[in-house]
């Protein structure tokens, strides 16, 4: 019988060497990014220094990843952040006081709005978006992702509906990407 650290440590091998391959095979050939010689792609480095230096073992970016220019680094920020058609919900895009002929309804809006800002400005903790549907919950986060882009921060969107689907997928054992992966 093989000890479960061993198990695990093998199966988060093969996981990891599924996914790449798949997303390797899934991706056109003309839309894969060149692999960096010196980085692998992986856009950092270690810095090479003897033990007792401070800089000892930590990780610069690449030369690669240096000579990224703001267009190239917001489509590559876009591509990754599973926004897709809503790349266009921008706080400028957004209905000012919202569609609501409710007068609170408008009032919490315009509220929601004004925190999702606050966010997408300095983002710190959470910030949770609830409602009915319909109301701007979506338009709201996708905002906050495109500002974040903007900014040159890398940002994800998930419903909650996805993200739920995403987490129980992973406790499959026949899952592609393990929970462990998926939370790293």
């Amino acid at each position: 019988m093989r000890p479960l650290r061993e198990l695990l440590h093998a199966q988060r091998a093969t996981t990891a060497r599924t996914s790449a391959s798949s997303a390797a095979a899934s991706t056109p050939a003309a839309e894969r990014e060149p692999v960096c010689a010196e980085c692998g792609g992986a856009r950092f480095v270690r810095v090479t220094t003897d033990i007792d230096h401070p800089d000892f073992g930590r990780a610069v970016p690449c030369a690669c990843a240096r000579a990224e220019d703001d267009a190239e680094r917001r489509a590559r920020l876009l591509r990754y952040s599973r926004l897709g058609a809503l790349e266009r919900f921008t706080f400028e895009t957004l209905v000012p006081h919202g569609r609501s002929s409710d007068a609170r309804a408008r009032e919490r809006y315009v509220v929601a709005v004004e925190a999702a800002r606050r966010f997408a400005e300095a983002p710190e903790g959470w910030l949770v978006l609830g409602g009915v549907p319909g109301c701007g919950k979506t338009h709201l986060a996708a905002a906050i992702v495109n500002r974040a882009i903007e900014r040159g921060s890398p940002a994800l969107f998930f419903t909650v509906a996805d993200l739920l689907d995403r987490l129980r997928a992973s406790y499959d054992d026949e899952a592609e990407l393990a929970y462990d992966a998926l939370s790293e």
